[in-house]
């Protein structure tokens, strides 16, 4: 008995699709492609209906601009009391934004006097006061005044709504979806929306996908990729150091890739559109060891640092010196980290931090005691939060605008370096052991890089909501002796990989997929420790290696093309 109404009201291989529902979306998509004959059709023989001719109506009022219509059907669509208050008041902004985008000023004070005001207190007691502390309901005495400030700054001619209505009012119409039941008001382009989700779950479910921009999947196969999607192939082997080869990065437009040596210098490459990498230029040369090497985020500087104590900034292209800064009462350089503005730079040494500025000949802005032995050192994506690794073994996050930090861990070994994505989502921790953890950065947005304020009492503060623990952990090979720093990068589409070298006198550069943890690929060829490694960051299928073995390695995909 049971089978039978499951095959009558569901249906789909597992039986988990509503009959009436598919049938609906069906109606939908058929009129959305251009068959508006066949939705009628379809409608007619199944006797199910896309939706109410109340709820129709109401979608057409919304997009053609008849508030009036649209808040006269609001009562008939049946939602609870706070949803209807709370969707009255978008459409009234709704309308209160096209008034004044429209230069209709007496017609925008009317709805804000008239009609948006008394929504406070409408529905004796069903208020801001009542429903304090309903998402959708409370219409609160802020909200009030930025309307109003809206009509200020236009009287004053500093016009900031928007004069297109069309893409407003389809953002109001899921607005109200969200707060009308899903039965009666069917989501815009449903059916598409579920099969590309669809297609995008094929996708988070194999490992190797590795493709930015429009992709082309079929409906009628599995999305599969293969190894050929990542860097594996060996393509070049650079051979211009002497030495051992510490630190390798792609600047962030991917054009350009530099190096740095024990053999004291830095090195500036080419990079072509098709992978190719050609030396541009010597930076450095003959200072003693160079370990840092630091492209600004709008790629038009490159910072060297070594064991002199020196921070050096060049322009790329040309490799000009533009500045030479002594670290000072550092005890060495740690980490040489550029701020988003590309003007402004963190110093990290020892035992202390300094910023910089570059464009005023490296002047000192600001100088903070780090209290013990640091190693390494980033900055958030915002450049708002400095964090560093030292003798304690805990991430210590240090909010640059009102000194306050925060810590993670300790780590259950040495954290020898740190990486972040260049999204700033991640942060991945390499210990001395061959582990290394990945840690969920989210948005560390609390207030703005190197201001003065803390942030809004009461506003959520990101330091507040530091993971406790690691989401995934990987591990190199057997045999790690953690003697070296090795050094991580995350990279391809999505950055969903994490690439990083290895000890020993054959190193390996292992890929894993950053999400699942899996190790995917084991890339040999040096005849040393690898070092580092950098993926670039606009050619998802390019990857670079550095090693004890004096040379510098470059790998595409074999399936890029």
């Amino acid at each position: 008995m049971v089978s039978n109404v499951i095959s009558e009201e569901f249906i789909g291989p597992r039986g988990l699709i509503n009959r009436a529902d598919y049938i609906r979306l069906l109606e939908q998509a058929l009129d959305h492609l251009g068959y508006p004959e066949l939705a009628v059709q379809l409608e007619r023989d199944s006797g199910i209906v896309l939706q109410p001719p109340t709820a129709t109506a109401f979608r057409e009022a919304i997009l053609s601009g008849n508030y009036e219509a649209a808040l006269n059907l609001l009562p008939h669509l049946g939602s609870n009391l706070s949803s209807m208050h709370r969707a009255k008041f978008l459409i009234l902004r709704q309308k209160y934004c096209e008034a004044i985008a429209a230069g209709d000023l007496k017609a925008a004070l009317h709805c804000l006097r008239n009609e948006l005001q008394p929504l406070q207190h409408e529905h004796s007691g069903v208020g801001i006061g009542a429903l304090k502390g309903s998402t959708y309901a409370n219409i609160t005495v802020e909200a009030l005044h930025g309307l109003a400030s809206m009509l200020v700054s236009e009287s004053r001619g500093a016009s900031s709504v928007s004069s297109s209505s069309t893409l407003g009012r389809e953002s109001l119409l899921a607005e109200l979806q969200a707060l009308l039941p899903p039965s009666l008001l069917v989501p815009e382009a449903r059916l598409e929306d579920l099969i590309e989700q669809a297609l995008l779950a094929q996708l988070d479910k194999c490992p190797y996908h590795n493709s930015r921009g429009p992709l082309r999947m079929s409906l009628f196969t599995e999305f599969s990729a293969g190894p050929e999607q990542l860097p594996t192939e060996l393509t070049q082997v650079l051979t211009d150091h002497t030495d051992e080869v510490w630190a390798v990065q792609f600047s962030f437009d991917g054009r350009w890739m530099a190096t740095a040596s024990k053999d004291g210098s830095a090195l500036l490459w080419a990079v072509s559109e098709q992978g190719a990498v050609v030396l541009e230029k010597a930076l450095l040369s003959g200072v003693g060891p160079v370990n840092i090497v630091a492209f600004s985020p709008d790629s038009k500087r490159i910072a060297v640092g070594g064991s002199d104590s020196k921070l050096r900034v060049y322009s790329v292209p040309g490799g000009r010196l533009e500045l030479e800064v002594m670290a000072g009462t550092m005890e060495g350089l740690a980490a040489g980290v550029w701020l988003p503005d590309s003007c402004q730079m963190l110093m990290v040494g020892s035992r202390e931090l300094q910023i910089i500025d570059v464009n005023a000949g490296g002047a000192s802005i600001d100088r903070l005691a780090l209290g013990q032995h640091t190693y390494d050192a980033v900055v958030s994506h915002d450049g708002g939060t400095v964090i560093t690794v030292g003798q304690d073994r805990r991430l210590r996050f240090l909010r640059l605008s009102d000194r306050r930090e925060m810590f993670i861990g300790p780590e259950p070994a040495s954290v020898t370096c740190l990486s972040t994505s260049p999204d700033g989502r991640f942060l991945a921790s390499n210990m001395n052991t061959g582990v290394i953890h990945l840690w969920p950065l989210g948005d560390m947005r609390a207030a703005e890089p190197l201001a003065t304020a803390a942030p809004r009492p009461g506003a959520s503060d990101p330091l507040d909501a530091l993971p406790a623990a690691p989401i995934q952990e990987y591990r190199l090979s057997e045999g790690h002796q953690g003697r070296f720093v090795i050094r991580s990068a995350f990279g391809g589409a999505g950055y969903s990989f994490l690439a990083s070298g290895s000890e020993g006198v054959a190193g390996a550069v292992h890929i894993w997929h950053r999400e699942s943890g899996e190790m995917l690929a084991a890339l040999e060829g040096h005849t040393g420790t690898v070092n580092a490694v950098a993926w670039n960051p606009r050619n998802q299928y390019m990857m670079a290696s550095c090693s004890d073995d004096g040379t510098v390695r470059i790998w595409l995909a074999p399936g890029r093309n």
